[in-house]
């Protein structure tokens, strides 16, 4: 499953989308986070396409990290909302999110920047 991650992240596009990598000491693939505008011509808006932090490192406060330089770097970018939505929000992440602001929205969740 880590390699799929790893190389969905090396080959993504990168016109309208920001992410970042993170590696442990030992050079393994140790988490990702992605997003996307919902347009080309809708920069205010992005939507979080991926977060993924292998098993073996959770619990490190990996993904805590990923989104809040995920949502500087988006507020870098004069973005005013950052949605993620449910489908592709498992029941372990929803705590974190709240944690980090964002606002369960119907079936999404949604922070205002």
């Amino acid at each position: 499953m880590n390699i799929l991650w790893k190389k969905h992240f090396e080959s993504f596009d990168t016109a309208n989308h920001t992410g970042f990598i993170c590696h442990s000491l030992d050079e393994d693939f140790a988490g990702c986070i992605t997003a996307s505008s919902i347009t080309e011509t809708q920069e205010k808006v992005m939507f979080i396409t991926s977060l993924f932090v292998p098993e073996q490192f959770r619990g490190l406060g990996i993904g805590t990290e990923l989104i809040s330089m995920c949502i500087s770097k988006l507020q870098s970018m004069d973005t005013k909302f950052i949605i993620m939505p449910n489908i592709i929000v498992p029941e372990i992440i929803q705590p974190l999110l709240i944690r980090t602001g964002f606002e369960k929205i119907n079936s999404g969740y949604l922070l205002a920047l």
